[in-house]
């Protein structure tokens, strides 16, 4: 079991593992899925740790310690109307990644190039938010697409509604292209 430390940003729980032996190391961040929780991914913040990455996770909005409904209730809602109750969700979460990043590189040793990654709702975020600071240098997003549209899904979209469609205009990354110049790189990985 790796050395998990936790803390508070404001209503956002925080984990993360330290590498051993490396002082100034670089910042990865790494995003759970829908559904999931900060605990669900330490497997993968372990190996960025191990990799000399100070790896850092926390609940994204309305999940883990932040949920205010059961997790088969907040999947029933969400997957009803994805456009309507899964965009808050993301815009939310994108947001948040700058204060995360304003939090750990004001209490440890990072380098300035930080990378950020996830699974499915993770490497969406992942990929928003690379568009909303450009610190982010590298994406990593499996199972994710920069589409919030999702053209092609088998999964019904829903309708959005007007605070719904502000947020897609704000932060969708297909629509907002031009907030990519900074060039971070990206993989995807989509089977």
């Amino acid at each position: 079991m790796p050395n998990l430390q936790t803390a508070q940003l404001g209503d956002i729980p925080l984990i993360w593992v330290e590498p051993a032996g490396v002082e100034r190391r670089p910042l990865a961040i790494w995003l759970h899925a829908f559904s999931w929780t900060k605990e669900d991914v330490v497997p993968q913040l372990a190996e960025l740790a191990a990799r000399g990455f100070l790896a850092l996770s926390w609940d994204m909005p309305r999940h883990g310690e932040r949920r205010d409904e059961s997790p088969d209730e907040m999947k029933q809602r969400v997957r009803g109307n994805l456009r309507r109750h899964f965009w808050p969700i993301l815009a939310a979460a994108t947001e948040e990644v700058s204060a995360v990043i304003d939090w750990a590189t004001g209490n440890f040793d990072v380098q300035p190039d930080v990378g950020i990654g996830g699974v499915s709702m993770g490497g969406d975020i992942a990929v928003a938010a690379a568009g909303n600071d450009h610190r982010i240098g590298r994406v990593a997003a499996a199972l994710a697409t920069p589409d919030w549209l999702r053209p092609g899904s088998a999964e019904p979209q829903g309708e959005a509604g007007e605070a719904q469609q502000a947020l897609y205009r704000r932060f969708d990354p297909l629509t907002n292209a031009e907030q990519y110049r900074h060039r971070p790189a990206m993989l995807f990985i989509c089977g």
